[in-house]
């Protein structure tokens, strides 16, 4: 150790002894060290992982897409090579190669003679110009985004391909906005016998070389729903000889409806049935829909853009904008039916004169959330005795009225049968909250001897008072 002439430490002996300190300090590294080196090791571990985990799956994409082509070019060269030129239609198959299986999708789009469009969009000649056809070849395991190996080629038939004797079928699948649906399975069956094929891109598909005759073609895709919210359509056709049919059918991606009951302070019955609306609903611009509980999810709803107006109950007092039928007439009408003062001209047949559906709920294809609430009449149920005492413990009945049950071969304007619904016990103050569709009902009790109540529940109204005398 070196010492200055002022007895001081020079610079580097201080650093050899602060060494020496370092060094012999067996406390070693401070817990935060530790973790502070331990967090940057594992960072420094999982962007290598990540990196080489990517590489990985860029290699095994780019062999993957090497086999692709090589199948595609294959299922090209099948197709040329077809001996049946009318048989060649959309199909999908699997294949596999170098351990990696292939899902091969050929789509066939077919051109008349007569026509510089697709056949689906006009009837015509039965003869064929060419065939448009279309290979796509996908992969387990595909990485995000890769597109799907595509290849395409014409092929025009031979002088023997058609036979004039015999007729097509050309189907049309569109969505709600009038664009083509692709994949679409497509069933014909009739004197040829069951085909099957798929629409193509622009929603085509041509069924060909059929024997005269009735066909029944069905259209199904899963996923997608007709406008009456069925997963499958179906169209009786004829086929005649040297023309092709057109016909059209609708799909789209299926809705789903979350509709909640009203309030917890007025529970509805469980089972209470919702009625949708939408004038393009057939035949009579709505739908009923059963189930319990609230709130109901309406899986398989047709994504009309204009949505669904939504109240309870199926009858057609029921429905807040409701009214009577144009056939009937208050001469048809027994004397002191309850519709009877719907019929004059100030309500113009209306059950419910100035009262509105509410606002319609939104019906966006799925994976959308489309949610809304529908309104029902508010009750407030009272049973008191005829010596004006509260009731507790009787069950409260409500059933819907037909408007005159002893003549109802007479057409019926306002519930076609009783709806009845269990709405709940009396308190012990004689009480009891619900909510019910709108409408004319008859409200019992479980009492022996109760007299039957009958009223009118309009939506005008906000809670609506229910007095049952019972002895």
């Amino acid at each position: 150790m070196t010492i200055g002439r002022d007895g001081a430490l020079n610079d580097r002996a201080i650093m050899i002894l602060r060494m020496r300190e370092r060094l012999s300090d067996e406390s070693g590294l401070g817990l935060v060290e530790v973790m502070v080196a331990i967090a940057l090791m594992t960072v420094l571990l999982t962007s290598a992982a990540l990196t080489l985990t990517k590489q990985m799956t860029m290699q095994r994409d780019s062999k993957a897409r090497e086999g692709a082509l090589d199948i595609a070019a294959q299922a090209i060269d099948s197709a040329r090579g077809s001996k049946d030129f009318s048989a060649l239609g959309a199909s999908t198959w699997t294949d596999s190669m170098n351990s990696e299986t292939y899902t091969i999708t050929r789509s066939v789009t077919t051109y008349l003679q007569n026509s510089s469009g697709s056949p689906c969009d006009g009837s015509g000649s039965s003869s064929v110009a060419y065939k448009q056809i279309g290979i796509a070849v996908t992969w387990s395991g595909m990485a995000n985004p890769t597109a799907p190996v595509r290849s395409q080629t014409l092929l025009s038939p031979n002088v023997t391909s058609y036979d004039p004797t015999l007729g097509n079928l050309a189907v049309k699948v569109k969505d709600a906005g009038g664009a083509g649906v692709e994949g679409a399975l497509v069933t014909t069956t009739g004197p040829s016998g069951t085909r099957t094929t798929y629409s193509d891109a622009a929603g085509c598909a041509f069924v060909e070389q059929l024997t005269p005759g009735t066909y029944t073609a069905t259209v199904v895709l899963s996923g997608y729903v007709t406008p009456t919210g069925q997963t499958t359509t179906s169209k009786t056709l004829t086929v005649q000889a040297a023309q092709t049919v057109a016909a059209a059918f609708e799909l789209a991606v299926t809705s789903t409806l979350t509709i909640s009951l009203p309030k917890a302070e007025y529970p509805p019955n469980a089972s209470v049935p919702l009625t949708l609306g939408n004038t393009s609903l057939i035949p009579n611009g709505r739908l009923s829909v059963t189930g319990t509980g609230s709130p109901r999810v309406m899986t398989g709803r047709y994504p009309y853009q204009s949505g669904y107006t939504v109240w309870g109950g199926t009858c057609d007092d029921a429905d807040p904008e409701g009214g009577v039928a144009a056939n009937i007439t208050a001469a048809s009408m027994p004397a002191g039916s309850p519709y009877l003062s719907v019929m004059n001209a100030t309500n113009a047949g209306k059950y419910h004169p100035g009262a509105s559906r509410g606002s319609a709920i939104t019906a966006l294809p799925v994976p959308s959330t489309n949610s809304g609430t529908v309104d029902m009449a508010d009750l407030q149920v009272t049973v008191t005795s005829t010596s004006r005492k509260s009731v507790a413990g009787l069950t409260v009945t409500m059933t819907h009225i037909p408007w005159d049950p002893a003549t109802s071969t007479t057409a019926f304007p306002g519930c076609a049968n009783g709806e009845s619904y269990v709405l709940g016990t009396t308190d012990a103050a004689g009480q009891l909250k619900a909510d019910t569709p709108w409408g004319y009902w008859s409200f019992t009790t479980s009492a022996t001897g109760s007299t039957p109540l009958q009223m009118w529940l309009h939506p005008t109204s906000s809670i609506i008072a229910v007095a049952v005398t019972v002895p």
